[in-house]
């Protein structure tokens, strides 16, 4: 009997010997990953803030160009600005999201995040080439 019980403690202390040496192994891999999740997270941050600036840019100019040129050119450029603004509050929520993202929403929420990088990006290019156009057409 006395042999059965220490066989029964020599298991019991290598199980909880071996559940600790997994355990600090598991512990580094938890805090590199929560390393990544960060510096995604500050990536996709920057990445919408900088688009987000040149949104605000882009507003900047084209205001300037409307109060330059009233009458026709400042109505045609209107849906412009406006298209403009509706892109700049895509682009807020979408950084509101990836600022307050957690690890378990954080795959969607980049994925999200780039896609509007991506989107939107492209489309300010056209409404920048649009109000080019518009102001052209009417020099």
């Amino acid at each position: 009997m006395k042999i059965t019980n220490l066989k029964n403690l020599f298991s019991t202390i290598l199980s909880i010997v071996v559940l600790s040496v997994f355990a600090s192994c598991a512990a580094p891999k938890e805090e590199e990953n929560s390393e990544d999740f960060k510096m995604e997270q500050e990536k996709v941050v920057q990445d919408l803030e900088n688009l987000e600036f040149e949104i605000e840019t882009a507003i900047d100019d084209l205001e300037d160009k409307m109060n330059i040129n009233e009458g026709p050119v400042e109505r045609n450029l209107e849906k412009t600005l406006s298209d403009l603004e509706a892109k700049k509050e895509d682009v807020e929520k979408s950084l509101d999201k990836a600022k307050n993202a957690s690890k378990d929403n954080w795959d969607k929420v980049k994925s999200d995040a780039n896609s509007i990088v991506e989107n939107v990006g492209s489309d300010i290019e056209g409404l920048i080439d649009d109000i080019d156009s518009i102001i052209e057409e009417t020099d």
